[in-house]
Formats: structure tokens, sequence, C-alpha cells
């Protein structure tokens, strides 16, 4: 039960009770005769009998008229007094009764409209986390795709090799956030007999990075998104063998001497100021790259 209704309850029951011992008092103790008020009553009752006279039917209907007033002469002062007492006491029985109805009425139809907001509040979290579950779906889908393509890339540039009695190229990941410069350096290292797979972001070159048979990152450290310093540590956390090169032409207040620096602590294998040439790029990953030779 609402504690608002427990205390008015409580409360109309307390004044009730109060009322009920007060005017009870009040009233039916002047109406209760002592011992000398009851026999004068009797003796006054008695004379009032004398005056029935006639036959034994007018005496019998005298006395009996007489019994009647009597009675009625004592029931009326206590009908009045338990009236006065009860009526107030009905009346905040029944009131309080309406209240608490009307009371429970209006909380049950606030608790339904919070409900049908608290409804909608789940409806709108599901479709939220639905979509977003959507939207997680669709990205690790196109990952997968992404990542069985570069694998097919890969395999394919293999065979090519291979077919014609070349060893296995170096499998190079390119990640510079100028696109036309990844265009430039895949074309001149594909050239120099290197496969080439380029992307301007560190979050879209880290699929697969722990599958993908990737000998060497070429790595941009002040690229944007992730960066390049986490792009470092991610590959270490999956990879200890792929070569990491790290170039950088620093940037406002930061040299790229001390960029470059901070990327060898963090696990870079090798680094390259810009602007390079794609020959010297392509000399640092022969260095680095494992020989292989054909098969």
């Amino acid at each position: 039960m609402d504690d608002t209704v427990k205390i008015v309850r409580y409360s109309v029951f307390g004044i009730m009770l109060a009322w009920f011992l007060g005017a009870g008092w009040a009233f039916f103790i002047p109406l209760i005769p002592d011992s000398v008020e009851t026999e004068q009553s009797a003796m006054q009752f008695k004379e009032r009998l004398k005056v029935c006279e006639g036959s034994f039917k007018e005496r019998y209907e005298c006395k009996s008229a007489l019994k009647r007033q009597r009675n009625s002469d004592g029931f009326i002062p206590l009908a009045t007094a338990i009236g006065i007492i009860l009526t107030p006491l009905l009346i905040l029985f029944v009131g309080l009764g309406h209240w608490i109805k009307s009371f429970e009425r209006n909380r049950l139809t606030g608790l339904k409209g919070t409900t049908v907001q608290k409804r909608q509040e789940i409806r709108e979290e599901d479709d939220k986390r639905r979509e977003e579950d959507h939207k997680i779906q669709q990205e690790q889908v196109q990952e997968r795709n992404t990542e069985s393509k570069r694998r097919k890339e890969m395999s394919r540039a293999d065979e090519n090799a291979r077919a014609e009695s070349k060893p296995d190229p170096v499998h190079v990941l390119l990640i510079l956030k100028d696109e036309d410069e990844n265009a430039e350096l895949t074309n001149k290292l594909g050239k120099m007999g290197y496969h080439v797979t380029s992307t301007n972001t560190v979050e879209d070159g880290l699929i697969g990075i722990k599958k993908l048979r990737y000998e060497v990152v070429v790595l941009g450290i002040l690229i944007e998104g992730l960066g390049g310093i986490e792009g470092i540590k991610n590959i270490r956390e999956h990879r200890n063998d792929i070569k990491i090169i790290a170039t950088s032409a620093g940037t406002d207040g930061i040299g790229a001497e001390d960029v470059l620096k901070a990327a060898e602590v963090i696990g870079a294998d090798a680094t390259l100021a810009r602007p390079y040439k794609a020959k010297d790029l392509g000399r640092l990953i022969l260095k680095l790259a494992p020989k292989k030779s054909a098969e």
C-alpha cells in the first residue's frame, strides 16, 4: 500500500476513535440514571398508573399507552445520541473509501502512463541496439570480404611469379594518408617486384593483420584516425615477424627526427624521413624483407 494512503487512513481512524470516545462520553453518560433517579422515576410511573380507571379493558389500554410513552421518552434521547456519534463516523468512513479509490485510480493511471512511456523507451533502445548490431554485422562482413580479397590478390601474385619462375614477391602493406602518394608508390614498388596492398587509414590496414602474409608494413606516423603510433602497437600485439618502416615529415613544433624516434621506441624496425624517393623505400624494404627463392 502506498505510504500516503497509509498515513491518511491511520489519521482518519485516529480522528474517528477520538470522536467516538469523546462523543460517547458526552452523550451517553447523562443518559445513565443513578439509583435515586431510577427509584423516583419508578414511583412517578406508579402514581401515573393510578389515574387509569374504568373497566378492565380501559385500564389495560391506559396502562399500555403510559408504558409506550415511557419507553418512547427513553428511546428518543438514546437514538439521538447514537445518531450524533455514528453519523460523522459513517461520513468519514465513506469519504475515506471514496478518497482511497480515487487515489488508487489516479495512481494506476499515472503508472499506466509511465509504463507506456517506459515501453516506448525500451522499444527505442531495442531499435537502436538492433541498428548498432546490424551496423557491426555489416562491418564484419565487409572486413571478411576485404580480407578474402587481399588474400586472393596475394595468392595470385605468388602464382604469377611462380609461372615466370621467379621468387614469391615480398608482400608490402602501404598505409599513407595521401591516396595519390599511395597510388604512385604502389605502381613503382610493383615494378620493382613487390606486391603492394595500399590504404589510407590504419583501421583499414589492420584488417586481417593476424592472418594475411604481410612481410613489411610502411606506415605514416601522423596519419589521421587511429594514428601511426597506435598502429604500430596493434601490429606488434598480433605479429612480431612483420617488419615495420615508419615514415614522417614531422609537424608544427615536432621535427621528423623526434616523431620517428618515438616510432622506433614503440616497435618500428626502420624509419624514413619524408620526402623520399620510391627507390629509397624499395631498397629499405629489400634490406628488411626475408630473402625468397623461386621454387
